[in-house]
């Protein structure tokens, strides 16, 4: 797959500037533009109280609403996007817990990956094995070894 990409003329060629809108970063772009500035403000103060808030995994949800009503409750008047924010909190709370609940979910996504590509791994290696000196699976398994608990799965893919 990597090949075919490498070798094929790109249609499109993009360049991308990324630039940081983090709080204290970008300084005069925050300020000319007043909303976006505050809403930096608004995602600094999140993160920020929810350290005061994350009392473990079970409560994440929670830790995190919380982090976000404190932010809002905090905002200054003069702000102008708290008048949006503090008459749509239920949309912006629903739209901050997906972003932290898409960090997570994809953190899962790469770890579920890195575990597939470990398992296809493992069964090229026990293939090469069986194929090159004529032993079993159970006998790869026990030249690689492959802890007990991670066999019957190897195994049942071993046969696709």
């Amino acid at each position: 797959m990597e090949q075919i990409f490498h070798d094929a003329d790109p249609d499109i060629e993009v360049k991308v500037r990324m630039i940081n809108i983090n709080h204290g970063h970008n300084r005069e772009m925050l300020s000319k533009c007043r909303p976006l500035g505050e809403y930096a403000w608004f995602v600094a103060q999140v993160r920020n109280n929810q350290a005061d808030y994350s009392t473990g995994e079970d409560d994440a949800q929670t830790g995190i609403g919380s982090a976000i009503d404190k932010a809002i409750d905090e905002m200054p008047e003069d702000f102008e996007i708290k008048k949006f924010i503090t008459a749509n909190r239920a949309e912006v709370k629903d739209m901050c817990l997906t972003e932290y609940n898409e960090e997570e979910a994809m953190e899962m996504l790469k770890e579920e990956g890195r575990q597939e590509g470990l398992q296809e791994t493992m069964i090229l290696n026990i293939h090469n094995l069986m194929d090159s000196i004529g032993c079993t699976a159970e006998k790869a398994m026990d030249l690689l070894k492959v802890p007990q608990e991670q066999r019957i799965t190897l195994y049942l893919n071993l046969s696709k």
